[in-house]
């Protein structure tokens, strides 16, 4: 691939970033349509996909606006990503995943609004995730995540376990992961880099499979995360009543709890399987949140699968929330105007199609592309529109 030509030093490292992921794509494009039994690494799968994020919306943490707010939320983000599936061994598989995401109109984001220091970001994260076969039952899972921002770094680990039971019609599985973040952390003015920070975060979490029919089966999973160090957005200010603006603050540290469970059935004589979930949400900055989903698989013939889902969340708001706060106020006290924080209700409605290729040539086989369109809608003020394709070959 030719690089691109261009004087923007900006526009050559989201161009060199992209260039990576579709590198990966080729490694998959490259490799022969069926490995031989002895071939080193065979390439099982390769995936490439694009989503374009279209987001509107205001928010009291953004200086995008007045004094006062609320401020514009309204990004554009593209995120090219690609995806490579290699087989070690008969029980050893790594996937690799790449990651380019670029935000443009980043008016959130108080450096570019008061500095104008830039039009646009890009972040480039690469996921290695390896599962290890340890007998007919047994499974490990050991993943590994580097990502980059312009002003983060951010290192993931994770180990997993999952074991099958009765005849393989129940599944037990755990994992825990554990992230650190690196980044700037900018005064309230959103000019000047007053240090660095970090955030240590460790996620644990269980869950149980049951195969409760021959066209049932149901899930339930229990999650906890525990944060501690800057948890507080580093752009993001609190406005101050009458004018002016505080840094937004957080508590030192945070428990985040999740319950969930989930259902499908298959209705083979309709050629059609629903799945419905519900989660429940908690944590000690007193939000409480509730989502419930709702999806509907239908095929269309032999080469084609349609999906249409719903969804709902309803949440309560953080203890330390507010649009305006006391110019009186300590300055350690907890506060943030993100709307993400706030009490609302949201809607997301949703269609993805996938057609299967293999119909058409024999050369085509094991090939599905997907198109996607999500509606994300939410009572205080913000919309997103979600675009996104796909290819996949599967070996």
């Amino acid at each position: 691939m030719q690089p691109v030509v261009t004087a923007n030093p900006r526009v050559e490292a989201v161009a060199a970033r992209t260039e990576i992921a579709v590198a990966l794509l080729a490694i998959g494009v490259a490799a022969p349509v069926a490995a031989e039994p002895d071939e080193r690494w065979p390439v099982l799968e390769h995936q490439f996909a694009f989503t374009l994020y279209d987001q509107l919306g205001l928010g009291f943490q953004s200086q995008a606006g007045e004094p006062s707010g609320p401020g514009s939320e309204d990004a554009v983000i593209f995120q090219p990503q690609a995806r490579v599936a290699l087989a070690q061994s008969e029980a050893i598989r790594h996937d690799i995943t790449v990651g380019v995401d670029v935000i443009t109109a980043a008016s959130p984001d108080a450096v570019d609004v008061v500095s104008q220091a830039s039009l646009w970001q890009e972040a480039l994260s690469i996921e290695v995730d390896t599962t290890i076969d340890l007998g007919d039952d047994d499974q490990l899972a050991v993943r590994g995540v580097v990502a980059r921002e312009e002003n983060l770094l951010a290192i993931a680990a994770g180990l997993g376990y999952r074991r099958e039971l009765a005849d393989d019609n129940t599944t037990l599985a755990a994992r825990v992961d554990a992230i650190y973040d690196a980044f700037d952390d900018y005064r309230r003015d959103g000019r000047t880099i007053d240090d660095l920070a970090s955030r240590r975060t460790l996620s644990t979490s269980a869950s149980v499979g049951q195969l409760l029919s021959p066209t049932t089966i149901a899930w339930a999973s229990y999650s906890l995360t525990y944060q501690r160090g800057q948890l507080a957005t580093p752009h993001n200010t609190a406005p101050i009543d009458f004018g002016g603006r505080y840094k937004e603050r957080f508590p030192e540290s945070r428990w985040r709890n999740a319950l969930a469970a989930k259902i499908a059935q298959r209705l083979p004589a309709a050629e059609i399987t629903l799945r419905a979930g519900y989660r429940y949400y908690r944590d000690n900055f007193a939000i409480r949140g509730h989502t419930a989903d709702l999806e509907l698989y239908r095929d269309l013939g032999e080469s084609v699968l349609a999906r249409i889902s719903y969804r709902y969340h309803r949440q309560s708001a953080a203890r330390f929330f507010g649009e305006t706060f006391a110019r009186n106020m300590a300055l350690d006290e907890p506060r943030t105007a993100d709307s993400d924080l706030d009490r609302f209700s949201a809607n997301e409605v949703g269609a993805r199609v996938f057609v299967s290729l293999g119909a058409l040539h024999e050369k085509l086989a094991g090939v599905t592309v997907d198109a996607a369109y999500r509606r994300y809608v939410r009572t205080n003020g913000l919309a997103v529109d979600v675009f996104s394709t796909g290819y996949t070959k599967v070996w």
